[in-house]
């Protein structure tokens, strides 16, 4: 049985801005845990000795002062001496994430000075923001270059959005700038966690095009409650012979979510809809092959026509039979509420699902009912003989480049490289009033974050990224997702079957790459490769 779409009740802009009525999850904007430090403690912190800037006023900041010998601290004093000499604006516009925004405007702790206040007042430039939500960002930023409009310093876009980006030449490289002033995004210690996930998140092509802003790596959480119940951990068993436990495969998973439905739950909480589900197809597909499933062979044809592909795009179809009937209109914003109105049981998604749904009211009662039910797991696979092939997927991501129509393209990069170094991002992305989340090795340790994200949470985040593969960035990525995105979506309520979808969806992809130039398009394909893991698990 088919279903059609139904009318989107809430949009994710309104959850964002306030939420609605009869919806559990409240504002982005304007949740926190409870917080840490007292008013009364915190008042009259400043800078630590020796600190030349970064966030006052709560215990703890000092976690992330820095002075000039620090990646920060070099990007402030290098904007003074720009502004100094004439070559620095009184502001920078910046296109943002609307869901990121936040992190700049509401204080975390709650007695901390604002991140976009200690920018302004250590340099003398103005932040101005412009929202965007995530669906709409490559839009908006291909409009800006294409009408030469030279409307923002900076744009925020999905990650996946360099190749597209770059071929446009809408974006500066910015190797010589982070040779310049010593960006700290690749650190050893406290950066990237590997050089290849470095490439992954921040290059194209071999060139730097952007700083990341955000770890959208695709992550399990589940409601613990249930899957601890002794009844329903016997019954489960007795139906399928097998235990009720964190699964191992998407044959489990696929069990668990069937028996949860049965008892009037949705099994299946993954997203679904356009735009958001391609995240949940990838999971399955590509852990379909030992080491992964890839989407072209090195030859440049596509295997989403296989009998691989179509198996697994079936599969992801029949999933549906197991979620809401109308996930097929939502937003990530939705698909959260119903984890946090008690109605999914499981969701692989962004990882601050925790920080959002499970966490504490300033009085210390429960936020929503799901506060104290959740618990999270790595992602499930397919099995080969003894090896298991574990996969999830980074998932657009937000990521920052300077536009090539700045008048003050250093500065503006500056500005990249104070949000996006290890200190002030971790400030950042512990901050519950936007939705940047951790992937830098500094994040993984810190008392906030852990404090916001969980800590039965923020070990599965560290190995869920270590088995995450790239969505497609090259040049023509938008194209060859928007018709796989298209044709899965009229597979899922019967306008065509998976076999068709897969072979539609493969024939498009080859004309876009003749359109693109067909051995420029199998060596940017080939190159991609080098971001996809190789860890294998013991079944």
């Amino acid at each position: 049985m088919s279903h059609a779409p139904k009318k989107r009740k809430i949009t994710r802009r309104q959850v964002l801005k306030g939420g609605a009525a009869g919806f559990a999850l409240t504002s982005a904007i304007g949740i926190a845990p409870k917080y840490l430090f007292s008013p009364s403690r915190a008042q009259g912190l400043g800078l630590a000795a020796g600190m030349t800037g970064g966030p006052t006023g709560f215990e703890g900041a000092e976690r992330y002062q820095y002075n000039e010998s620090h990646s920060e601290g070099r990007a402030i004093e290098g904007i003074k001496r720009l502004k100094a000499a004439g070559k620095a604006p009184d502001k920078l516009n910046i296109l943002m994430t609307d869901g990121g925004i936040g992190h700049f405007t509401k204080p975390y702790p709650a007695t901390s000075t604002l991140a976009k206040d200690v920018f302004e007042k250590e340099t003398g430039i103005e932040i101005n923001f412009t929202g965007v939500s995530p669906e709409n960002q490559l839009t908006r930023v291909v409009q800006d270059v294409t009408t030469k409009s030279g409307a923002f310093d900076i744009y925020t876009h999905n990650q996946n959005a360099m190749g597209d980006l770059g071929a446009l030449g809408a974006v500066v490289p910015l190797d010589d700038f982070i040779t310049k002033y010593g960006a700290d995004f690749n650190d050893r210690q406290r950066g990237t966690p590997t050089p290849e996930i470095y490439d992954l998140l921040y290059k194209y092509g071999g060139e730097t095009l952007s700083v990341s802003l955000d770890g959208d790596f695709q992550t399990w959480v589940y409601r613990k409650d249930l899957f601890d119940d002794p009844q329903n951990k016997k019954e489960f068993e007795d139906q399928y012979n097998m235990e009720l436990d964190h699964p191992k495969t998407w044959e489990q998973t696929d069990a668990i979510a069937d028996f949860f439905t049965k008892k009037g739950l949705f099994g299946n909480g993954n997203m679904m809809s356009p735009f958001w589900g391609i995240s949940t197809w990838y999971n399955r597909y590509v852990s379909k092959a030992l080491p992964n499933f890839f989407l072209f062979d090195e030859e440049g044809n596509p295997q989403i026509d296989t009998e691989l592909g179509i198996l697994a795009t079936q599969e992801h179809i029949n999933s549906f039979k197991w979620a809401p009937p109308d996930a097929l209109s939502w937003s990530w914003a939705e698909y959260y509420g119903q984890m946090a109105n008690l109605k999914s049981v499981m969701i692989a998604t962004f990882t601050n699902l925790p920080k959002f749904n499970d966490r504490l009211n300033a009085d210390g009662t429960p936020a929503t009912p799901l506060t104290g039910k959740l618990g999270s797991f790595l992602p499930p696979g397919h099995q080969f003989g003894s090896q298991l092939v574990r996969r999830s997927t980074h998932y657009l991501g937000n990521n920052g480049s300077v536009s090539t129509q700045s008048k003050y393209p250093e500065a503006a990069y500056l500005f990249l490289q104070w949000a996006g170094s290890t200190r002030i991002f971790t400030w950042l992305t512990a901050n519950p009033g936007g939705f940047f989340d951790p992937f830098q090795l500094a994040n993984f340790e810190d008392p906030l974050v852990i404090k916001t994200y969980h800590d039965y949470h923020v070990p599965v985040i560290k190995e869920t990224i270590k088995r995450s593969v790239p969505t497609m960035n090259y040049p023509g990525a938008a194209s060859l997702h928007n018709a796989l995105d298209e044709n899965l979506q009229t597979a899922m309520v019967g306008g065509m079957t998976a076999k068709e979808a897969m072979e539609r969806t493969a024939k498009e992809w080859r004309r876009i790459m003749k359109k693109r130039g067909e051995t420029k398009m199998i060596d940017a394909i080939n190159a991609d490769r080098s971001g996809w893991p190789t860890l294998i698990d013991e079944a």
